[in-house]
């Protein structure tokens, strides 16, 4: 990772419930580090990290908590059919470090206006950074010029997972019925294995067909070389 990496073991970092006292030897490692490392701020990515990086104001560190977020969590877990009681939990969470975060770190102004008219905030200390890449994390061409797609056919790419929040199911119907209305689209879907027995299920459901499809799981350093294959995502 280029950095120094500590690792905490915790068994119950997704309980509803987290309180100083339930938390207490993360925070005194956490502190430990602080100090040891001299660091002077904490950056904490999405709510189950910052509700814990939280504590350590309570606990009497006086460091900057920034709250990373990149997705709404309380709507997430009701996406994954996940009880009302974690839902309505995670929301008062989420108000909970909006308000306590020294910073926080939207990824557009409509996630920014989402938070303000929820939970009714005024002035709140945020910067927005889209997810990005750099420019050189995607080779002009691969050196071993591996083709995987078809020639002559139009790519259209999607990297990631199969989450309740990235509408699979949804973007396998559009494809379907793109493919319909022009032969010439192909398709690509790198996601984990572990998603594919879902992705060949929507792909029956939908009538796409394995003809148009590549699906398939790549190493990491190999992402990029597919993607520019692309003509689109």
């Amino acid at each position: 990772l280029g950095c120094r990496v500590h690792l905490i073991a915790c068994d119950h970092f997704f309980d509803i419930h987290v309180t100083r006292q339930s938390f207490e030897k993360e925070i005194e490692a956490l502190h430990q580090i602080i100090v040891e490392n001299d660091i002077q701020i904490v950056h904490a990515e999405a709510l189950y990290s910052c509700r814990v990086a939280a504590l350590l104001k309570e606990y009497g560190v006086p460091i900057p908590v920034v709250f990373d977020c990149h997705g709404v969590t309380p709507e997430e877990e009701r996406l994954q059919n996940a009880r009302e009681e974690r839902v309505a939990a995670m929301e008062v969470w989420e108000r909970s470090v909006l308000n306590t975060a020294d910073m926080s770190i939207f990824v557009s102004e409509a996630m920014h206006s989402h938070y303000e008219r929820k939970y009714n905030l005024e002035n709140l200390q945020y910067h927005l950074t889209p997810c990005c890449v750099s420019d050189e994390s995607f080779p002009k061409e691969d050196n071993g010029k591996v083709e995987v797609f078809p020639r002559g056919r139009i790519v259209l790419a999607y990297a990631g997972t199969l989450a309740a929040w990235q509408c699979g199911k949804e973007m396998f119907r559009l494809c379907a019925q793109l493919a319909k209305r022009d032969g010439s689209l192909f398709f690509a879907f790198l996601v984990p294995e572990k998603d594919h027995p879902v992705a060949r299920r929507w792909m029956a459901d939908e009538g796409l067909s394995d003809k148009d499809v590549y699906l398939n799981e790549v190493p990491h350093e190999k992402v990029s070389v597919i993607l520019h294959q692309a003509d689109a995502g």
